[in-house]
């Protein structure tokens, strides 16, 4: 009996693990191990949004500088706002990428939406001015 009361006991810890995805997880094991890998080197600080120390690209006068040209030459204020979080905040350029992406898409989210009571599918109609007059 105990034999059956640990593997029921297993099968509830892999439900409890991995839920819906259960399925997935047992037919590829390599994702577990790279899951593993990826949240040991998360708790090992190795994916901080910020650069660690003071290795900044540039000093920091230069930077406001840089800034400052931009401003100065019509350079449009998402960049150069993107560019002081690289420059002065110290943002990896990984993470500046992930805001880029997250901004594009919450501003086009509003292109996706259907105005009022829009059907999702326009059905065609014929055009008035096809049809000969005699």
């Amino acid at each position: 009996w105990k034999v059956h009361a640990n593997a029921a006991k297993f099968e509830r810890l892999l439900d409890e693990k991995y839920g819906r995805l259960r399925p997935f997880m047992e037919s590829h094991p390599h994702v577990e191990v790279f899951l593993k890998n990826v949240q040991r080197k998360y708790a090992m600080g190795a994916f901080s949004p910020f650069r660690n120390g003071s290795k900044a690209p540039v000093g920091k006068t230069t930077s406001i500088m840089i800034l400052f040209m931009m401003h100065r030459n019509g350079v449009r204020i998402d960049a150069v706002l993107l560019t002081a979080t690289f420059l002065l905040v110290g943002l990896q350029p990984w993470a500046l990428i992930v805001l880029v992406i997250l901004g594009k898409w919450e501003m086009d989210r509003r292109k996706w939406k259907r105005i009022g009571g829009m059907p999702k599918k326009i059905g065609v109609v014929d055009a008035y001015y096809a049809k000969a007059i005699d």
